[in-house]
């Protein structure tokens, strides 16, 4: 590898790893058409607000044998135009909400 290569390496990997730091985004709260979502909202407030998700899955359980909460991952696609929202659940509790990169197509957020 000569040393233009390697100069070229080095800048790919750095533009990578700035790039992926970008990706999501951490919120405490974000609007949607029904009004304002924050963390600790039940489900129920979540979709009232903002409609239901595009997708949804379980991704896991947390906490002991005794006290176990399921941890439930809803992702809204708003659009090539707009970044997709997810929303992070544990025990039917908003405990995250995050976007991401553009969405595809027509818009399902409300």
């Amino acid at each position: 590898m000569n040393r233009n290569q390697k100069i070229m390496l080095i800048v790919g990997v750095i533009i990578l790893s700035i790039v992926g730091t970008l990706d999501a985004v951490e919120y405490k709260s974000i609007r949607c058409k029904g009004g304002i979502v924050s963390l600790r909202d039940s489900k129920l407030t979540v979709q009232g607000k903002c409609g239901p998700p595009t997708m949804s899955e379980l991704s896991g359980a947390s906490g002991s044998p005794s006290s176990i909460s399921l941890i439930d991952t809803w992702e809204y696609d708003c659009g090539k135009n707009s970044f997709t929202r997810k929303f992070t659940f544990r025990g039917g509790r908003l405990v995250g909400i995050s976007t991401g990169g553009y969405g595809f197509g027509d818009s399902s957020c409300e």
